[in-house]
């Protein structure tokens, strides 16, 4: 039996009632007892994610991940960790972990797709916000906001297209 169990239970009621320090003390003493506990390290995560305490918040995750490090909740956590942090690479990185496991999630998706437009990397932005949309309109009969953002990003990649069509011939190999 998982000894922890309890405590992460307690502690997961906390933080939904927003007492985050009772929380967080009750989160400790079941990794007191498993310390290596996915679940338990997970909420330990999230609770000092909530409270700006990202480097710790940080450190949960990755023991969880030791655990499972196919976990999709912890490597989505982990992706919105890094970009609260303004660490888009280890983000986009995390995202990528995901869709490596589970390819179809949206979450994961418009991250990634916001992450490489923000970088400039339009044809992999396109590439995500199209899967975006499709698993947007499997789930639901709406039409997703998706085609604004499509269509600036294909207008960016015919500007790049035309100048690189309009430029003079490179004087490379002459």
């Amino acid at each position: 039996p998982d000894v922890a169990l309890p405590r992460t239970a307690l502690a997961t009621s906390l933080l939904h009632d927003g007492d985050l320090a009772q929380a967080e003390a009750v989160a400790r003493e079941g990794l007191a007892r498993d310390a290596g506990d996915l679940e338990g390290n997970f909420l330990l995560g999230t609770i000092l994610a909530k409270t700006d305490r990202l480097d710790e918040a940080r450190n949960a995750f990755l023991v969880a991940l030791e655990r499972d490090d196919a976990d999709v909740a912890t490597l989505l956590a982990l992706g919105r960790l890094e970009r609260a942090a303004n660490r888009p690479e280890e983000a986009r990185s995390r995202y990528q972990q995901v869709l490596l496991h589970k390819d179809h999630v949206l979450e994961a998706h418009i991250a990634i797709a916001e992450i490489a437009g923000a970088a400039g990397d339009d044809e992999v932005a396109v590439w995500h916000l199209w899967q975006a949309r499709e698993l947007e309109l499997q789930e639901a009969d709406k039409a997703a906001p998706y085609a604004a953002r499509l269509l600036a990003l294909y207008e960016r990649l015919a500007a790049r297209e035309r100048a690189r069509v309009s430029a003079p011939p490179s004087s490379v190999g002459k």
